[in-house]
């Protein structure tokens, strides 16, 4: 099975990017959000709106400081649930909070789990297990 998603060319008025629908659900419950995330294999982990982590309902289990590039390192609220990518589901994954509400980045922390295609010349994202 294979779960494929269309570049977005309007973000950012730059290159079409990779992106993915993801689902976000709580550990323990089958009810999530969804939202549109850059697919971002040098991003470490994945980071959420921090509007959209409280409205999904998934639980706060702590901060960590992270350092994005040559950022200084910053702390973050972290967040634990469940990511689905289409029928592909990511368990425990540790989703870092952007209190700016700016990104959606999926990471190599869910992206090491699933074998995934960046199709430039056809601008599609494929995704299987």
């Amino acid at each position: 099975m294979i779960y494929t998603s269309q570049y977005d060319d309007s973000y950012r008025n730059g290159p079409a990017i990779p992106v993915v629908e993801l689902k976000v659900v709580p550990i323990g419950d089958h009810i999530g959000a969804t939202i549109t995330a850059m697919v971002d294999s040098g991003a470490d982990a994945t980071i959420l709106p921090l509007s959209f982590l409280e409205d999904s309902s998934v639980e706060q289990v702590g901060r960590a400081r992270m350092r994005w590039g040559n950022e200084r390192g910053k702390v973050y609220d972290v967040y634990l649930a469940v990511i689905h990518i289409g029928p592909f589901q990511v368990h425990g994954v540790r989703i870092l909070a952007d209190q700016e509400d700016r990104e959606a980045i999926v990471g190599h922390d869910v992206l090491n789990q699933l074998v995934v295609t960046l199709n430039g010349l056809a601008n599609m994202v494929e995704i299987s297990q």
